[in-house]
This record gives C-alpha cells, structure tokens and sequence, in this order.
C-alpha cells in the first residue's frame, strides 16, 4: 500500500466555499485493510477518519490535501 492514511478509499465529500475564494473540502478517508491478501478484507482494521482538501473557485481541478 502507499501508507497514506486514506489510501483505502474516500467519500462523502462536503465542500464549503469560503468568501476570499477558497473552497474547503471535507471528507471521509478510509486506511487499507491490515489483511495482506488483497482477496480478503479485514474490516475490523480499517479506520475511518475525516480529511481535508483546500481548494479555489477558479481552478477547481487542483487541491491540496491539509496535512495536520
């Protein structure tokens, strides 16, 4: 896996669009499973977790993940 603490999936995205033009998105992060064999997956292991994209109304194409 990539390690990344969202690399087993995203969803649930909320954007928030702020006056100064930037745009917030929020959203729910998924880790891999723990369970090494990609046919099986171990629920019981992946956490979910909310994160956070910055983006700007005039270029909605690139975003930056906020790193806490």
């Amino acid at each position: 896996g990539s390690g990344l603490w969202d690399a087993g999936g995203v969803g649930t995205p909320w954007a928030v669009p702020l006056p100064d033009g930037t745009i917030r998105l929020y959203y729910v992060g998924a880790s891999e499973s723990a369970n090494k064999d990609p046919t099986v997956i171990d629920r019981a292991s992946i956490i979910n977790r909310i994160g956070l994209a910055i983006g700007h109304m005039d270029d909605l194409l690139r975003w930056t993940r906020w790193n806490a």
